[in-house]
């Protein structure tokens, strides 16, 4: 299973996705945003959550922000196989932490991600200090600072995008436009 999530960590450095192992003595700096199943007590989920981190703290993270889980609503179902029958899980607790740590222990991390049963889903990504502490804006965490908005947001717009504001008469022809065309009936 190890070379399983190792692979899958290379694979996703080499095609230019979230994760950066770099060389085995690089510190940076991960996050790991997670569904824990909406089927888990509280007391479960307590547990889970004291599970991970001390793996992270046995790893020689250094915890940068966390946000305890809630329970959510998902936008669509999820399936997850359990106890040799797939289950659809409509709600979660979604919990989030963000740590500093060196990549070697990445692998090992995703490993303990993908092998315990009671997560539902799981992002493991690279960022940085000034992304989290823009994600801990409004949330509810243990280590709250606010400094800037993350790359992505700060990203420029596409050409097509630029330009100005739409006026109400061109918005309301556009509506129209896209009403008539859902009304049509196939032939």
């Amino acid at each position: 299973m190890a070379k399983k999530a190792e692979k899958a960590i290379e694979l996703a450095a080499d095609e230019g996705g979230m994760m950066d192992v770099g060389d085995a003595e690089r510190t940076g700096i991960y996050e790991i945003g997670y569904h824990l199943l909406s089927s888990l007590s509280d007391a479960e989920v307590t547990a889970a959550v004291k599970e991970l981190t001390a793996l992270l703290k046995d790893k020689g993270a250094t915890f940068i922000g966390e946000k305890a889980p809630e329970r959510i609503d998902l936008a669509y179902t999820i399936e997850k196989k359990i106890d040799g029958r797939l289950t659809g899980f409509n709600q979660a607790y979604f919990g989030w932490v963000a740590f500093e740590i060196n990549s070697s222990e990445l692998v090992s991390i995703k490993t303990y991600l993908d092998t315990t049963t009671h997560f539902l889903r799981y992002l493991l990504i690279s960022t940085t200090k000034a992304e989290v502490t823009a994600s801990m804006e409004g949330m509810k965490v243990r280590v709250a600072t606010a400094q800037a908005s993350t790359a992505a947001i700060a990203a420029p717009k596409r050409a097509d995008e630029e330009g100005g504001e739409v006026s109400t008469v061109a918005l309301d022809a556009a509506l129209k436009d896209m009403e008539t065309e859902d009304t049509k009936k196939p032939e």
